[in-house]
Order: C-alpha cells, then structure tokens, then sequence
C-alpha cells in the first residue's frame, strides 16, 4: 500500500505489513514488561522500598512524565507515527536498563519517569497506529487479535521470570526485559509503515498549553469515565496491588509470576470475543461489562485477603476487566477523533484523566500500611460503582 494514498483519509483494506510489524513490536514490548514486573516488587524490596514508597514512585513519575505526553502527541500528528512509536521503545530500552542499574530504590524514580514518558508515548501511536491500518467493519476483533501480540507473552514469561529470579537474581532478569525491548526497536523501525503525517506542511510552533489543555467537548463523556477510572485503579491496581501482596503476604516473585500468567491466558482467550462481540453489539455493552468486572475484583480482594483465594479470583476477574476494555476502548477512541488530531486527542485524555489520578497510587499505598489489607480497595469500590454509571453514559461513534 503506498502511503500517499494513506493520507488524509481511511484505508479501504486492512494494512497486512502493518499489523504483522505491530504485533511483533508488541510481542516484544510484551516480553520486557513480563519480564520486568514479577520481579521488580521483590527487587524494590530488597533496596528498601515498600508499598507506600512505591506508591509515591508511581505519582512522581507521573507527574513529571505527563506534560510531555501532550507535546508528544502533537507532534506525532505532525512529523508520523512511526518514528514517534519507535522513539517510545528506545525509552522502554533506557528504562529497563536504569532499573538494572539501580542499587538503591531512589534510583527507581528517573527510571519510572522515563518509563512512564514511554509507556504514554506508546499507548496512544500504538492504539492509533493499528486503528489507521485496519477498517471500521472489523477494527475491534483485528485490535483484539493484535492485542494477542501483547498477552500471550504473559502465559509463561511471568512466571518464568519469577523462577529465573529466584536462580539468577532480579538484576539479571531486568537486563534480560532491557534486551527485549531493544530488538522490539528494530523490529518497529524495519517493519511498521507510516500511516499518515502532513506532507504539504511544514512542522508548526506547538500551540500554547491552554490549547491543548483545553478537552474536546464532544468527548465529554469519554473524559468523565477515563478520569473516575484513574482514580479508582491507581488507588489499588497501576504499581501498587503486587507490592500490597509482597508487604501483606510476603509472597515470592513466582507466585507473582504465576498470578500473571493466568490472567493474560485469560485475557488472550477473552480478547477475540470481546472484540467480535464490540463489533456486533456496540463499543459501549463492553465497557460497561469491564466496569463490573472491577467491581466484583474489588468485592473479592475486600472479602477474601487470602494468596490460596486470590490465586484463583484474581486472574478470572482482572482479565475480564482488561479484556472487555481494550480493544472496544480502542476502537471507539479512534472512531471518535478525527484522523488529522487522533493522536493529539487521546494524549490529552490520557494527560488530563492522569493528572486527575496522580496522587492515589500515594494514597492507596498511605491507606494499606496505616489501615491494612482491605482500606484502598473499600475507597475504590464506591468509585469504580461510578464509573459503571458513567460507562452507561458513553455515546456510541456515529
């Protein structure tokens, strides 16, 4: 497929060369991240970090990543997907081999930051990348399979890093996840096509921050829920629910491992239905499934602290949460913007629902060591009822 004929306008067939290059970018990224997250708890542990440390990690981090994921965007309209994506997986490289690098948990802060500049470069050319190579009839079901690029590395490398970790150390599996990450660049930068770029302009002065702070009112609602969610999720889920069991239950790095294993299996398995069912049904059925889904991990987590229980509950629950979201969220964002602004406008979602949520990776962490086991989860649960009613009120693309 030329790419001029990609300018401007959607793609009548679905980009073969571009889904191939994007799963396999995926696949590695995936790699990394199994790689790296059983065994980081265990490893912060050991430097001296806990949970309420690693809570304030996650909100520093984030703090001072987001304003970058806005001019990002910008400019990804501007100069193309492709080299910004790429640029994402140099940082997740950087980042990785920093964590390596680390020999106490303050050195975890630059490497979370630019993890997270990374991780919200990439999520939106990564969901805007595989919109604009596929078409409208099939986008979430062929989301949901390249989705599959990104969780069946979760079958088995979770849980092998957790065994690997306990042999050869955390350190080693960390620079192991580096590795991945940097054949991940290589593969994006030799397979990946531009999608769409302005080639009759030149690159223009990035507007004034009130410009892109400013929320695009027709996408009211989706701001609504994306932003009730970053609160409720970063109270217990986004860096901290691993470290709450670490602290709580002092469970090894395989038993994380083994918890994330299941729960992208299941996700794996979920995700083509979920996104069939998207495409027959509607983008917002799902949501709200997804919505519930958290609801009923919260009750579980509130009444059953037990690692013999929550080996079982977690991975059904969770993966029925990012299943049922992924790949209707997708495909509803990007039917929603505009081709020209698409990755401009899911940046600012992303910037505005995480700034929203920027303290309650902290607060989450404050409540489970100064009230124990059950006190983030009893905050989340009234919040992530909201958030099923607001999924209700999500508004179907035209």
């Amino acid at each position: 497929m030329n790419i001029s004929k990609n300018i401007g306008e959607e793609i009548e067939t679905i980009d073969k060369r571009n889904v191939a290059g994007l799963f396999f970018a995926r696949f590695l990224r995936s790699c990394s991240m199994n790689l790296q997250r059983p065994v980081l708890p265990t490893f912060a542990s050991s430097l001296g970090a806990d949970s309420e440390k690693m809570g304030m990690i996650q909100s520093i981090s984030s703090l001072v990543a987001l304003p970058s994921s806005l001019f990002l965007g910008r400019i990804a309209d501007r100069v193309g997907r492709k080299i910004m994506f790429t640029a994402s997986m140099v940082l997740t490289s950087l980042s990785r081999a920093m964590y390596a690098l680390s020999t106490s948990w303050i050195h975890f802060i630059p490497a979370s930051i630019i993890g997270s500049i990374s991780f919200r470069t990439y999520r939106p050319l990564s969901t805007t990348i595989g919109a604009e190579s596929t078409v409208r009839e099939s986008r979430a079901l062929v989301m949901s399979l390249l989705s599959l690029g990104w969780t069946i590395p979760g079958f088995f490398l979770p849980y092998f890093a957790g065994v690997l970790a306990e042999s050869i150390g955390e350190r080693a599996v960390i620079w192991i996840s580096a590795g991945a990450a940097t054949i991940g660049i290589i593969i994006a930068w030799a397979m990946i096509r531009e999608t769409y770029r302005f080639k009759s302009e030149p690159l223009e002065p990035i507007s004034s921050l009130r410009e892109l702070l400013k929320p695009n009112k027709d996408l009211k609602d989706i701001y609504l829920l994306k932003s009730i969610d970053s609160i409720s999720y970063g109270i217990w889920m986004r860096g901290v629910l691993f470290m709450f069991m670490v602290d709580a239950f002092q469970v090894t790095s395989s038993y994380l491992g083994a918890l994330s294993s299941l729960r992208n299996a299941l996700s794996a398995a979920m995700g083509p239905i979920s996104g069939w069912a998207s495409d027959k049904i509607g983008r917002k059925e799902l949501l709200v499934v997804s919505e519930a889904f958290g609801v009923l991990t919260l009750i579980a987590l509130i009444m059953f602290p037990d690692p013999k229980a929550i080996r079982i509950y977690y991975p059904i629950l969770v993966s029925g949460i990012i299943a049922t979201w992924s790949s209707p969220y997708s495909a509803l964002l990007a039917e929603r913007t505009s081709m020209k602004n698409r990755v401009t406008e899911m940046s600012k979602i992303d910037f505005l629902s995480s700034l929203i949520g920027l303290p309650f990776p902290f607060l989450g962490g404050f409540l489970f060591r100064r009230f124990g086991w059950r006190a983030p989860f009893l905050l989340a649960l009234p919040l992530t009822f909201s958030s099923l009613i607001a999924a209700c009120m999500v508004r179907e693309p035209t």
